[in-house]
């Protein structure tokens, strides 16, 4: 590095100096350049993190660059991090160590390490780690004379230089180690040098340079002597109209002069794209820019010329001087853009006119987009509408549809809904409607928005010319309406016609209440029709406007009106005077009229005249009398007080009806009430029945299996099962109680019905002969009041006519005679009725009050029921339990029987045997008696043989001594055999009759234990006995229990139906308009066969049966129960007597040896 003299740098070096080991520092320069100087203004610096008071954005990864929990220690001013196992981890620099840092070429990095709990550090070449401008260079830990790391602080230090003595590896030359300075990306130091412990990095510096004025100038900063092409202190940038290349390759790739054809003088550095002008474009500038067209690397000002297209579209020229464009505008097509694109119009070439620009065509989105031609290209005109709409532009409907053509997304045109007939039509035969509202264009007379109704007063619709008028009479019909097809007018009673305009037959008078009914009498009249004015065609010697009755002076019509007697003369008479008087003083009262003004003395004699005729007509009026010499004022006046009087009876009998109204609505609720009781009781009874089904059967198939499994039954489980019985049949019996007091309940309000519907019955009766009498009465009255009224109208002229009319009336009115109506009868019916709702409604909430009881009780008998079932399942366990010990003992008998046996045989055997022995005893004792008898003789002898000795004493010498050896023998088999012989004798004599003793006391105790195991066997025989008992009586129970259900089902089926048909009857009562006695009588005998189907169910029969059945079976359940305590003590008696046995055999006694 240095020259000869070494005074100076080799060329590609610079700044020499003492301090630096390698004396010059080598001109970097990016490479572009050799020359280099020290550049002036850089002091030194550092750039350092001492952690005072944060982690200042150091941070820890592993080697797969993922971040590790990095930790910062207040008190030590240091940031630490764990071990993660085999992983390394690393400290990693914040940004203000990275970047361009060629400064620190050949300085020193700087930090303090130390390992906390690492027991064993292991290092690596990759310990501390430089990355930048793509590459990465790295070194031990211990490189450069650095020392192990280790539990203590030790400060290490790094030059930054190529030198191999610097361990750098990969090894690089001064270029690359300063390429990767000048873009530094990362400084990582290793934490963790074993798989567990901790690090603690504190006191980093990077020494480098700043350019600044202040502080120790740094001379190995270069300034580079650039060539021709670059720029900068490091010749890092191109010069203006200079590039790099490649492209976008960096401050190392050499600048080479922009290539822009001409078109531009400068490009960009970086990227060598050209600054175009000229109408030109590209990176070269070797094309035109858009809206121009020609050759751009003719490199002149002139090369791309403008396109003629519209807006400076873009264009293409080909074959010479033929230019097209290729960028129409939206709506254009065409070589030039001459021309407007399908779905679009104008005149954009002025060859029809003005120049006008291509529109979108306005169809309003009811053409389709796909079709080519939806419009005229000139003028706009919509030519394929759709969406059943029509016009220029789409923007109407269709003939003969309505709707919104303008609607979104399209148009909504619906076909017109129109009666065809009443509509009218254009020429091509489609139906009119308002395209907005959808209202049908009708023919005259027809409306509707279908056009399908004639408006009112006219008809035939279907004519197609309109409807045509009814024209009805508006006197003979009801309105001014017809039927629609035929025209047949409504008309009033008694008038026909199309247009009701005339009378029917026999019908008269036509106006605006109809035509009136002829009438005409059979007998009276020659035919039935009459003329307009109603008058009938009468026989000879009938009158009378319906021919209805003979003339004067005659009678009997239907004979043809005959001469009344001549007695009838006189009234006649006295009737033609009258008629003569009321002549008289009409043709004066007419003469007044014609002569109003008249002579004073003329005109009072005339009115006394009068006067005295008027007071003679009422002194006749007055003395026309009825019977009982009454005036026919006074017979009114009567008339009227009756009628007020049979009004004050009918309102007595309406209140009596409305108190008899209110008793039967009492009774209905009543009835109701029962119904739902009797619901209940229905329910009770099913929930009985269900009880009785359900638990009660599943009892005695429990006791049944059981009794099966174990070999016998139970006792104590068939009386908790008979118990349940008993209790379903105790509930039973209490709800077919319930049912019949219900039924009773129900009888009586039915009675109360009955009661007060008779008492309406009558009461409507009453009112009914009341309101028919009375109201005849009224019509006489009345007929009479107005036959009177006419009589006074008409004075004398029918006074005849009166009088008769007055003799009717009286005759008519004398019959008549007031209903005999016992008022005080009828409320004490009532009240009784009254009285007999009440005293059920006190019957129906004591039965409600039972049936709660009843309820309680039920609940309580059910909760007993359980608490039994409960106690029966311990005691069939415990039953068991002691069946198997009794089992037990059993065998232990049985086995004692064999043990007792087996004794009393080897007894027997030892008995014989000792009888044998005592018989030889007895032989014995009887040879050593026999012996001892002898024994005096043998002393007489003895004594004999002395004597005889004594006298021949020397010559019977040797005698003597053998008489004395034979004493002497004698005594010893005395002494040695015979009286040990005869105590063994005893002995064995008294131990033969001990074992004898004993003997029979073993036989009598194996002849008591023989008894009792067959008495024992007698009791499990008849247990089984019992159990099969007990099973038929399970069978015989089950098969009760099905025919109860059987016969419960059917009984419930018989109630339910006569509930049903209570229910309807009451339904009938209900819904009864008119009670008739017909009505009552036919639901009586219906309640009659109700009753009957109830009473044959015969609840009462079978309850006393079930009764029965229960009385037997609780003296069955008792008798068990005696029989179990029997058993008991039987199993308990066995039980001392199992403990009483001995273990093994008896001790035997050893008879010989």
């Amino acid at each position: 590095m240095l020259c000869c003299n070494s005074k100076e740098c080799k060329p590609g070096f610079f700044n020499l100096d003492l301090g630096n080991r390698f004396g010059c520092t080598p001109c970097f320069c990016y490479g572009h350049t050799s020359e280099c100087q020290t550049a002036p203004g850089y002091s030194i610096v550092s750039v350092t993190s001492n952690f005072n008071k944060h982690k200042e954005r150091w941070t820890a990864i592993d080697l797969n660059q993922r971040d590790v929990d990095i930790k910062y220690n207040q008190y030590s001013r240091s940031i630490g991090t764990t071990a993660q196992g085999n992983e390394f981890v690393y400290f990693q620099a914040p940004d203000r160590f990275l970047g361009d840092q060629r400064a620190s070429y050949n300085r020193d990095l700087k930090f303090k390490l130390q390992l906390v709990g690492q027991v064993g550090p292991s290092t690596s070449a990759h310990d501390v780690i430089l990355e930048g401008s793509g590459s990465k260079i790295s070194l031990p830990i211990f490189a450069q004379n650095n020392g192990m790391p280790d539990q203590g602080e030790k400060e290490y230090s790094f030059r930054l230089h190529e030198h191999r003595d610097y361990n750098w590896q990969p090894s690089q030359s001064a270029r690359g180690f300063l390429s990767i300075l000048s873009n530094l990306t990362a400084i990582k130091i290793r934490a963790t040098y074993s798989v567990q412990g901790e690090a603690i990095l504190d006191d980093v510096e990077l020494q480098t340079a700043h350019r600044s004025g202040a502080g120790q100038p740094a001379t190995w900063i270069e300034q580079c002597t650039c060539p021709e092409g670059y720029l900068g202190q490091f010749c890092e940038s191109c010069a203006p109209g200079f590039r790099h290349s490649p492209a976008r390759g960096g401050p190392f790739m050499p600048c080479i002069p922009c290539d822009c054809n001409g078109h531009a003088d400068i490009c960009d550095s970086e990227t060598g794209r050209c600054i175009c002008q000229h109408n030109t474009y590209g990176d070269n500038c070797d094309q035109c820019a858009r809206g121009f067209y020609g050759n751009a690397l003719g490199s002149t000002a002139h090369d791309c010329k403008r396109c003629p297209c519209p807006n400076d579209g873009a264009c293409m020229q080909i074959n010479g001087d033929t230019v097209i464009c290729t960028e129409c505008p939206v709506g254009y097509f065409g070589a030039r853009c001459e021309q407007c694109s399908d779905g679009f119009y104008g005149d954009p070439t002025g060859l029809l006119g003005p120049v006008e620009i291509c529109r979108a065509c306005d169809c309003n989105s009811n053409v389709d987009p796909n079709a080519v031609g939806n419009c005229n290209r000139t003028t706009g005109e919509c030519l394929k509408c759709i969406h059943n709409t029509a016009g220029a532009h789409c923007d109407q409907c269709l003939p003969g549809h309505f709707g919104d053509p303008l609607a979104l997304p399209h148009g909504k045109c619906d076909r017109c809904s129109c009666f065809a007939a009443g509509t009218e039509q254009d020429e091509e035969g489609i139906s009119r409607c308002d395209q907005v509202t959808g209202q049908c264009h009708c023919k005259p007379n027809v409306i509707g928005r279908d056009c399908g109704e004639c408006q009112p007063g006219y008809f035939n619709i279907r004519s197609g010319n309109g409807c045509e008028n009814c024209q009805c009479d508006p006197i003979g019909s009801y309105n001014a309406t017809c039927d629609k097809y035929t025209g047949q007018c409504h008309c009033k009673p008694g008038v026909v016609g199309l247009r009701c305009d005339q009378c029917a037959n026999y019908y008269y008078g036509f106006s605006t209440d109809g035509c009136k009914p002829c009438e005409c009498d059979e007998s009276g009249s020659k035919g039935f029709q009459c003329d307009q004015n109603g008058q009938c065609p009468c026989n000879d010697n009938v009158e009378g406007r319906r021919c209805d009755r003979c003339k004067e002076n005659k009678y009997d019509r239907h004979h043809g009106c005959v001469n009344c007697p001549d007695c009838y003369n006189l009234v006649q008479d006295a009737a033609n005077l009258h008629r003569a008087k009321l002549a008289n003083l009409s043709s004066t009262l007419d003469e007044i009229a014609r002569t109003p003004v008249t002579n004073d003395d003329e005109f009072e004699g005339k009115l006394k005249a009068v006067q005295e005729k008027v007071a003679i007509l009422a002194h006749d009026a007055k003395s026309g009398a009825g019977d009982g010499g009454q005036t026919y004022a006074e017979v009114i006046n009567d008339l009227h007080q009756r009628l007020n009087s049979m009004r004050d009876h009918l309102e007595n009998a309406d209140a009596l009806q409305t108190d008899a109204n209110d008793e039967i609505e009492k009774g209905r609720r009543n009835y109701t009430v029962l119904n739902d009781i009797i619901g209940a009781a229905k329910k009770d009874l099913q929930n009985a029945l269900a009880l009785l089904n359900e638990e009660g059967a599943l009892a005695l198939d429990k006791a049944k299996n059981k009794s099966v499994e174990f070999g016998e039954q139970s006792n104590q489980i068939s009386d908790i099962s008979r118990e349940a019985r008993f209790i379903a049949d105790r509930l039973e019996a209490e709800a077919q109680f319930d049912l019949k007091n219900a039924k009773d309940a129900n009888d009586a309000v039915e009675k109360a019905h009955e009661l007060a519907k008779n008492a309406i019955n009558l009461q409507q009766k009453v009112g009914v002969e009341l309101r028919s009498e009375v109201r005849l009465e009224l019509d006489q009255i009345n007929q009479s009041l107005s036959t009177v009224k006419d009589s006074s109208h008409e004075a004398l002229r029918r006074a005849n006519e009166v009088y008769d009319s007055a003799l009717t009336l009286l005759r008519d009115v004398n019959k008549t005679s007031q209903p005999d109506i016992d008022i005080s009868q009828l409320k004490k019916d009532a009240q009784a009725a009254n009285e007999r709702a009440d005293e059920l409604l006190n019957q129906i909430n004591d039965l409600s009050n039972s049936n709660g009881k009843v309820l309680a009780d039920f609940e309580a008998e059910r909760e007993l029921a359980d608490t039994l079932l409960k106690r029966a399942e311990a005691q069939k366990e415990d039953d068991l339990e002691l069946l198997n010990r009794a089992k037990e003992a059993h065998e232990k008998a049985m086995k004692a029987v064999e043990l007792g046996d087996k004794t009393l045989k080897e007894a027997t055997n030892t008995y014989n045997v000792l009888g044998g022995f005592q018989s030889e005893v007895q032989r014995s004792s009887d040879m050593a008696k026999q012996a001892l008898k002898t024994v005096p003789s043998i002393k007489q002898e003895i004594e004999n043989a002395e004597n005889s000795i004594r006298e021949a004493d020397e010559a019977l010498q040797g005698a003597n001594q053998n008489a004395n050896e034979a004493k002497m023998n004698a005594q010893e088999a005395q002494e040695k055999y015979a009286e040990p012989a005869s105590k063994d004798a005893e002995l064995i004599r008294r131990k033969a009759n001990e074992t004898k003793i004993s003997a029979r006391k073993l036989r009598d105790e194996a002849d008591q234990l023989n008894h009792r195991v067959k008495l024992t066997e007698l009791d499990v025989s008849e247990l089984e006995q019992n159990s099969t008992k007990d099973d038929n009586l399970v069978d015989d129970a089950k098969r009760k229990v099905g025919q109860a259900k059987a016969d419960t089902q059917n009984a419930q089926k018989m109630i339910e139906k006569a509930t049903s048909d209570l229910t309807a009857i009451k339904d009938e009562l209900e819904n009864l308009k008119d009670i008739n006695t017909a009505d009552l009588d036919q639901l009586e005998n219906r309640l009659t066969v109700v009753e009957g189907e109830i009473n044959r169910v015969n609840l009462t029969g079978r309850i006393e049966k079930y009764r029965e059945q229960r009385n037997i079976q609780k003296r069955l359940i008792e008798k068990y129960e005696s029989e179990m305590k029997e058993l008991d003590a039987e199993v308990k008696n066995i039980q001392f007597i199992s403990e009483a046995l001995p273990g093994g055999c008896f001790r035997r006694n050893r008879l010989e040896p």
